[in-house]
């Protein structure tokens, strides 16, 4: 277990300054414009902010959420797949969990 720790922190730490260090900026950048661009959506809408909505309206939470759980896919399935390009161009395959 010691050497899976080890391994995972040393692939992690190595990729601050190797190539495609980028995705470091690339991932909560797209984070930001993807929250960005639904934030704007709901003002043209006329809705309230996400979070506010989430507390004050129980009512519609469950669909809130469901539509926030989305959104965060988004962020996720992007920053899952800059890491598998990274890992195909720098290790030549794909790394599930460590080497």
């Amino acid at each position: 277990m010691e050497h899976f720790f080890r391994a995972t922190w040393e692939m992690l730490v190595g990729r601050q300054s190797g190539p495609f260090a980028f995705r470091l900026i690339l991932q909560p950048l797209m984070a930001t414009l993807i929250a960005i661009r639904a934030g704007m959506r709901d003002a043209r809408t006329g809705r309230p902010a996400f979070g506010w909505e989430v507390i004050a309206n129980p009512r519609e939470r469950r669909e809130l959420l469901r539509e926030g759980w989305h959104e965060l896919a988004r962020v996720f399935i992007l920053a899952v797949l800059v890491d598998l390009v990274y890992e195909v161009i720098v290790f030549h395959r794909i790394y599930p969990v460590n080497r």
